[in-house]
Parts: C-alpha cells; structure tokens; sequence
C-alpha cells in the first residue's frame, strides 16, 4: 500500500528527488558495505591526493571509469586509510553484504563504503520501505539490480529490493517497474527495503536493442584477482588473464587475444601465472 511521507519528512528534506539529483556524484548507487565486503573486489588503491584516484569520491568513480570497470565503490574511514574500490562482477553485493546507510538518499557510515554502478544510466534516487504495487508493473526475483534495469528499460522507474533471507534462504533481488514516482516514506537504504531509480525510458524497440548491446560488450575487458586453482583465474570462456602493464604479475585483465588489436595473438606483457613475460605474437 502506499505510504505517503509526513509532513515534517517533507519540510525536512522538502523533496527526496530533488535532493538527490543535486548530488550528482551518486550515479547509480547501489548501496553501502563493509571494508571486508570490498576487499574481495578485483582492483582496490588507497585514496591519496597524489594517487590516480585522488582522494574523492567524485575523483575515485572516474578513476574506475578511466580503467574499464563498471562498479566502483569509495570507502571513508575515520581509522584507517581511506580505498577506492572496482570491479565488473555482478552483483557486487549480493543483499547481505549491503549494510544500512546513513539515511535514505545514498550516503553512507563512517568506515563503510558507497558502491555505484558507473556505467548505467539510471540514476539512485532514494530508498523506501514500500511502492504502490497498483502503480508498477512487478517482474520475476533478478540475479542483479542491473537485471532489473535491464526488465525496466522501457518504463521510467526502476525499484529493486536486495532480498536477504536471515535463515539462510536464497539471496535474490525483487525487481518492479513503473512510469512515476510511486514509493513510500524514505528509509535508511539497506537490504530489504526498496532502492529507487528513475531514467530516460527506452521509447522504442531499437533503443532498447542498442542498450543491450552496449551492456553486453561493455566488460571486454574485466580486470579481475586470481582465483587458487583455477587456471582460467576467473576469466570468462573464451578470454584470456594477461598481466597489466607495470604491476609485476600481480594483476591482469581478461582479453580476447584473438580480437584484441594491441594483443597481436597474445599477451602482451605476459600470461597470468606464467614466468614469461611476453607472449604476444610480436617478436
């Protein structure tokens, strides 16, 4: 059912939309986590001044951007050192790693850390404990907010609610679409509560075809960290874990060397894993 916000909620924050769009910073947020919940993401570097992720949010998303990755996440600490964070899994959280924010419009703790999806095109809103089911059009549990956003291209608003089950039941992502504003009284973002985006919607068949396309190539390359015992270190069929330049074995990006200009056939400082550090097809 439909809550509508008191009056004192609205006085305060006179409007949850307008606020938002004002921080132009939090893209598509998908919410806030623990040090130990980004620590396990593919490329992580302190947030220095002097760092290539300078030591802003703002300055931290473009540094994942500028590096090929799709999720970035920037983690504020008032103990330790402050990280900027990326990857390209999906999801980067799933529902019981997201942990409750500082209010309902995408801030978060001291000692956590944001994490937005770059590449979208939806912006985060607010979160809320309810939507007005009569005014959206629900769709089938998603491995992702991004499936959501995939199912919701044609509508104006997209509403996902990480799902996490305290009894051990299946992590999953409630997934509605609308064409308004229909959510309840804003909330702290957390699991279980509805996260709100709105965007320009698909108006046609070819628009919604050219966006599919473009989430689908996107993670070309996919920076990722080994994985023990796995020879394929994580990369999907078909790619291939090259070291990156300047980082001494220690981290790669999955590349399809056969496609790949700049990769002549191989790697070009070297295969993941392997002594050699030159595969590529030049000599």
């Amino acid at each position: 059912m439909f809550a509508i916000p008191s009056t004192a909620l609205i006085l305060g924050i006179l409007s949850h939309s307008a606020i938002v769009r004002a921080q132009i910073n939090t893209r598509g947020f998908l919410g806030c986590a623990s040090k130990d919940s980004l620590d396990i993401f593919a490329y992580n570097i302190e947030s220095d001044s002097e760092s290539d992720a300078g030591n802003t949010q703002e300055s931290c998303l473009n540094h994942c951007n500028g590096i090929d990755y799709q999720i970035a996440a920037y983690l504020t600490s008032t103990t330790e050192a402050e990280y900027c964070y990326c990857d390209n899994s999906l999801p980067p959280l799933q529902p019981y790693q997201i942990v409750e924010g500082a209010d309902g419009l995408g801030n978060c703790n001291d000692n956590t850390g944001g994490v937005y999806d770059i590449s979208t095109d939806y912006q985060f809103e607010y979160c809320s404990s309810t939507v007005d089911d009569e005014g959206t059009v629900g769709q089938s549990n998603q491995g992702s907010m991004e499936d959501c956003f995939a199912q919701c291209d044609t509508y104006t608003w997209a509403y996902v609610m990480p799902v996490s089950d305290s009894e051990g039941g299946p992590e999953t992502f409630m997934c509605e679409c609308g064409s308004g504003d229909v959510g309840g009284a804003v909330v702290d973002c957390a699991s279980n509560v509805f996260f709100a985006y709105d965007h320009t919607a698909a108006s046609s068949p070819s628009i919604v075809e050219r966006r599919r396309k473009r989430r689908a190539n996107a993670p070309r390359h996919i920076k990722m960290r080994g994985r023990p015992n796995d020879q394929s270190h994580g990369c999907p069929a078909g790619l291939t874990a090259c070291n990156l330049e300047n980082r001494d074995g220690t981290s790669y990006e999955c590349i399809d060397t056969d496609s790949e200009l700049e990769s002549c056939g191989g790697c070009m400082y070297g295969i993941y894993g392997l002594l050699s550090t030159n595969t590529s097809g030049v000599e």
